[in-house]
């Protein structure tokens, strides 16, 4: 629902829509029937989410948001300065459901600033189950480390029963598997993130929440396999390779200076040209007095990008290492 969510908040702050013309509102209206068609989907998945995803960015022309804000000064428009205040309790789908009454209800609307009606027909259908789960329960729920998850599991599983559509709880089952995970509470963080996967098992975050656990559970192959997806899913997200050089610095900060390294390692697997990993594997075993490991990741480093944002401190300590182990220094001079 990011239309909703970026366009409802530009034009709240803009008090107008973000298209400068009529023209640029029907090239973001066909842009957005083109990403959000099935037979996009149905190409190309994978493809189709990440233009989704690009749609409120300037690399995507900003179309969604641009579609989003055009909506909501149609509906203030038609229906008084207080049309819009009720949206953020009833939810994105009553939002778009509106702008499609208004533009069955109003013909001056050109066809060009419409939805398909295959797109009409899918948020209807959407909107039904939402109506069916978006209930209090699941509006007020606010997951704690100390919830009692078999119970929350047992009333979701009760409540999202045939829903193809339900409220996001994604980052509240993320904070508290961070907080189990920054505590060393593996068991559970790895409880925690099964219900996250199980819910919502096409969220980007889900899976990486289900790859860091099991990382943490010494399981391995499914640890990468739960990464490859939340990185298909969202190329740039946390399972990317800054996303996890980042993990593993929260984890060496609280002194899971092992888990940090685990998390590395899989994420060189993942991303083998990616040298910061290797100089961040290098800071962690030399920070546990590994030096002949130390060395081999700070040279690795260099070797795949003698150029890399920390290489020089990386070359410094290749020299040093090499000095203080009598080992022959590579060259990591910057080739000419």
């Amino acid at each position: 629902m990011t239309t909703f969510g970026h366009g409802m908040a530009n034009f709240e702050k803009n008090q107008k829509p973000l298209a400068a013309s009529d023209v640029e509102v029907a090239e973001a209206f066909s842009d957005f029937n083109a990403l959000v068609a099935p037979q996009a989907f149905n190409a190309n998945s994978q493809e189709a989410l990440t233009k989704v995803r690009e749609g409120v960015h300037p690399v995507g022309k900003q179309s969604f948001t641009k579609v989003g804000s055009y909506m909501a000064y149609r509906l203030r428009e038609k229906n008084g300065p207080q049309a819009l205040d009720s949206y953020p309790a009833l939810g994105g789908f009553a939002f778009f459901q509106d702008y499609i009454a208004l533009t069955k209800a109003d013909a001056t609307i050109p066809k060009e600033m419409r939805f398909t009606a295959t797109f009409e027909t899918l948020v209807t259908e959407m909107a039904r189950d939402w109506d069916k789960s978006n209930f209090e329960y699941v509006r007020q729920l606010w997951l704690m480390p100390d919830s009692d998850l078999n119970a929350v599991a047992k009333k979701l599983r009760q409540s999202f029963v045939g829903s193809t559509v339900y409220p996001s709880l994604v980052n509240s089952f993320f904070n508290v598997t961070r907080q189990f995970v920054l505590q060393g509470e593996r068991v559970r963080a790895q409880q925690t993130s099964k219900l996250a996967l199980e819910f919502y098992p096409e969220a980007p975050t889900a899976n990486f929440m289900s790859g860091l656990t099991l990382i943490l559970n010494k399981d391995q192959p499914a640890a990468i396999a739960a990464l490859k997806k939340s990185a298909a899913l969202n190329p740039g997200g946390p399972a990317s390779a800054g996303g996890l050089n980042n993990v593993a610095y929260q984890l060496a900060g609280v002194g899971m200076v092992d888990d940090a390294i685990a998390v590395l390692q899989i994420a060189i697997q993942l991303y083998p040209k990616e040298a910061n990993l290797y100089d961040s594997v290098g800071e962690f075993q030399l920070r546990k007095g590994d030096k002949a490991l130390a060395l081999q990741s700070y040279s690795k480093a260099l070797e795949i990008d003698p150029n890399f944002g920390n290489a020089a401190t990386a070359k410094e300590v290749v020299r040093k290492l090499s000095a203080e182990l009598g080992a022959p220094q590579t060259n990591t001079s910057t080739p000419k």
